[in-house]
């Protein structure tokens, strides 16, 4: 493995970008595709938008694909009309420097954590992401709290 160090915020890192985009070119789509619920369709149809140049940035620089997240998470719609999301990719490397802040991009919060888990057989780690975005008002998405899974 072909490891670089990397600081990101007051965490430091080393990463295998080679290892991680050969793992993510086997993947086909991320989870929010497979998933398909309401909440997921909202998102993957925002996406775009979701992600920040410098989030995009830093997915390109370890590797990872902004397309295949390891898992999005809908927390339910806001008073506000946005929805929060959070959720998570997976790249190869290993924590340096551990912490518990999150690191703030604009619009978004980032933090990296160790896994005790491997991914192919490579150390991993997890960069998590939170997010708000609209609820989209169309026939498809049902965003209510008790129905976040239905395709009517």
């Amino acid at each position: 493995m072909s490891m670089v160090e990397l600081q990101v915020g007051d965490q430091t890192i080393r990463y295998d970008r080679q290892a991680t985009a050969q793992i993510y070119a086997t993947t086909t789509t991320g989870w929010a595709e497979r998933c398909g619920c309401a909440g997921c369709r909202n998102y993957v149809v925002q996406r775009d938008e979701i992600y920040p140049p410098v989030f995009r940035e830093l997915l390109d620089r370890l590797g990872i694909d902004p397309n295949k997240e390891a898992e999005v998470v809908l927390d339910g719609p806001l008073e506000s009309g946005l929805c929060h999301y959070g959720g998570w990719f997976f790249f190869v490397g290993e924590m340096l420097k551990p912490s518990d802040t999150w690191e703030s991009l604009p619009g978004k919060q980032v933090k990296m954590r160790r896994l005790t888990t491997r991914l192919r057989s490579a150390i991993h780690l997890i960069l998590h992401f939170s997010s708000r975005v609209l609820a989209l008002a169309q026939k498809n998405f049902a965003m209510s709290n008790h129905n976040l899974r239905s395709n009517s």
